[in-house]
């Protein structure tokens, strides 16, 4: 069963990590210390601050060290616990899922306590850490098959979480916001805090598995602005954001995909606005020079909201996928 080498009860900053114990041909009955920090000053709201849930996601990560190394204890009112890399193997893997099982850590909550490397890390977070929180930021990017127009994720569910959700997305910085009907992804952090009575947000701010300073900074600013507006921070060094989000929705839940095996020669750019039936990109075999290109069009009007990474396709792999905006006032 994992362990924590630090008090969440206790006041002050402490930097500790779970114990995760494991053993296989890469780690001999081996402790594997995933970093968790708590920051406690009294009384008051407290917030959960996760990031690296995949590994190879990196925004949320340098703004939560950046966040660290900056902000001073005395400043902050209640309590902040962060997990900057939550799945640390599968970080240190430059991985979407963990290494040591092969899961994807935001699919399997609750997860097991006594179960693999990556279902106790689950069970951890949701028996030790979400009962205790007020609040759950999750920073996600396109990690490294995919390249996402910045953006908070949020679960469209009608609750009584859904305001202080929208009012969280609202004021963190991003143009768009992504609205998932629903539950969302089984198994995932938001869905868990959901069962939990707690509201939480994500994003996904670009990706590519590497770190450009556009999501960096906008990764920073919305950590400060969601602090100061839950009541952590009185004081932050950006400036509010008062222009609010545009709340988008997948107009459909399957991606464009790859109709062939072969090469993708995009014609899309990632923000850009498309209609019904315009050219997406088209794909060229590889294995035979004498096979003609298919074309790929658009099945619907919309926004390029993400798109793939890869150049190289298989049958079923998906190419980009397209949003609408919608009237958030739906789901209040």
């Amino acid at each position: 069963m994992l362990q924590c080498s630090i008090d969440l009860d206790k006041g002050g900053t402490q930097t500790g990590y779970l114990k995760l114990i494991h053993s296989d041909d890469r780690y001999s009955c081996s402790t594997i210390p995933v970093p968790i920090i708590s920051m406690k000053n009294g009384d008051g709201p407290v917030i959960f601050l996760s990031a690296g849930v995949h590994g190879d996601e990196y925004a949320g990560i340098a703004a939560i060290r950046h966040f660290l190394f900056h902000q001073k204890l005395e400043t902050i009112k209640g309590q902040l616990i962060f997990m900057p890399m939550t799945n640390y193997p599968a970080f240190c893997a430059v991985s979407r899922v963990s290494p040591l099982d092969n899961l994807n850590l935001n699919r399997i909550f609750p997860g097991n306590p006594v179960g693999s490397p990556t279902e106790q890390i689950a069970s951890f977070i949701d028996t030790q850490i979400l009962p205790r929180v007020d609040f759950v930021l999750d920073f996600h990017t396109g990690a490294s098959k995919s390249d996402w127009i910045p953006c908070t994720f949020i679960y469209g569910i009608k609750n009584n979480l859904m305001q202080e959700k929208v009012d969280a997305v609202s004021c963190f910085g991003t143009d768009y916001s992504m609205v998932i009907p629903g539950g969302g992804s089984a198994g995932s952090l938001l869905s868990a805090c959901e069962k939990h009575n707690v509201p939480s947000i994500s994003t996904e701010i670009r990706g590519g598995a590497t770190l450009v300073s556009e999501a960096f900074h906008i990764a920073l600013a919305g950590l400060y602005r969601v602090l100061k507006l839950r009541g952590v921070l009185e004081e932050i060094p950006i400036r509010s954001h008062d222009s609010g989000t545009s709340f988008l929705q997948f107009q459909k839940i399957e991606s464009l995909m790859a109709p062939i095996d072969g090469m993708l020669v995009p014609e899309y750019t990632l923000g850009e606005k498309v209609n019904e039936g315009q050219l997406a990109g088209r794909i060229y075999p590889i294995d035979d020079l004498t096979r003609s290109p298919v074309d790929i069009r658009y099945d619907c009007e919309g926004l390029i909201s993400m798109c793939s990474t890869s150049t190289l396709k298989k049958r079923g792999d998906y190419i980009c996928n397209v949003a609408n905006e919608i009237d958030i006032s739906e789901y209040l």
